[in-house]
């Protein structure tokens, strides 16, 4: 019995470290041309809905490093998102 709870403690944590080197973190802030926080709006990464921002504008996005088409109410911006994340903000129009 102990060597399983070994082997699943190793299983447990290679998969905790494989998740965490791999992934990054998108984040930032929308706010509106006054300077409002833009609450609800939707993120898309790669024309796919990926996330919302929350009442305060704010959203975060856990992806792999790389090149991504960063959306938010038809204002596009590419980025390059390293492995140790990348803030990304948004002025966006009222609809």
């Amino acid at each position: 019995m102990n060597i399983f709870r070994v082997v699943l403690f190793f299983l447990f944590l290679s998969f905790f470290m494989y998740s965490n080197v791999f992934s990054a973190e998108l984040y930032g802030q929308v706010v509106y041309k006054d300077g409002r926080p833009a609450g609800y709006v939707e993120i898309l990464v790669n024309d796919k809905v990926k996330s919302r921002t929350d009442s305060s504008g704010f959203y975060s996005v856990d992806l792999e490093k790389g090149v991504y088409n960063v959306s938010v109410q038809g204002i596009s911006k590419r980025i390059f998102l390293p492995r140790k994340g990348a803030r990304v903000d948004f002025r966006i129009n009222r609809r």
